[in-house]
């Protein structure tokens, strides 16, 4: 690992903190570093534990990481390095492949597979897609008042349609035998 993936991974956080502030954090200013040992790795033994095709990816992205990737014009030709999908139908299938028997997969066979999506927006639109004929049960979230005498109220359907982030949405459709 050469030194600029190494700086990428360590550079400290200062909260409100300016990129000087960072740089004053970091190890490099510190009057410990002349006693630090400093070791290059060579290999990421985690990903060469498991398989060929990870430390294949490995070593791909941090061709990516370190610009080793580019093109004449400065693009980055994903073709070689990943799937490319073209919907979301799509890409359902790719990663959790034999849908229909999710009950018979491991713990493992889903420790291997995440779709990842940076909005609440783009997980509803995974999570409707409705792939598995099963009996639903829809729960709600609680809408009520605690306090009636409270000045300020909100119309319970506003309310309903908030879906902030990092809270489950108002209306959860489970299907028994799918994982949550």
């Amino acid at each position: 690992m050469n030194h600029s993936v190494l700086r990428k991974l360590l550079s400290p956080v200062v909260t409100r903190g300016t990129r000087a502030d960072e740089i004053n954090a970091s190890l490099k200013r510190s009057n410990l570093l002349p006693y630090v040992n400093k070791l290059e790795l060579k290999n990421n033994m985690r990903v060469s534990l498991y398989s060929r095709e990870n430390n294949i990816y490995s070593k791909m992205l941090l061709k990516v990481g370190n610009g080793e990737l580019t093109e004449s014009d400065g693009m980055i030709n994903l073709e070689n390095l990943c799937v490319l999908i073209d919907n979301i139908q799509e890409l359902v299938n790719n990663v959790y492949a034999d849908i229909d028997n999710l009950s018979c997969k491991t713990i493992y066979w889903f420790k291997e597979r995440a779709i990842l999506s940076p909005t609440n927006e783009q997980v509803d639109k995974v999570n409707n897609l409705s792939m598995i004929e099963k009996a639903k049960q829809i729960y709600y979230s609680v809408d009520t008042v605690l306090d009636l005498e409270e000045p300020v109220h909100f119309p319970t359907e506003f309310l309903n349609y908030l879906n902030p982030s990092g809270l489950p949405s108002h209306k959860i459709v489970l299907k028994v035998g799918c994982p949550v």
